[in-house]
């Protein structure tokens, strides 16, 4: 989904989409170490992002 120099257009195209299954135990278990690190910093930024919207307007 890019780098972390796309900011808040970043976090808008993956955020808007919800990540609430990403935070079930079911998920996070299937994960390896490198894995279970790049979705602890997509929980972080999930959680400072606040209400992103939508990448799109109808």
């Amino acid at each position: 989904m890019g780098s972390v120099r796309g900011g808040s257009s970043r976090a808008r195209n993956i955020l808007q989409h919800g990540l609430n299954w990403m935070t079930e135990p079911c998920f996070r278990d299937g994960l390896n170490d490198r894995g279970k690190a790049m979705l602890d910093r997509l929980v972080a930024m999930k959680e400072s992002a606040g209400d992103v919207g939508y990448s799109l307007g109808n």
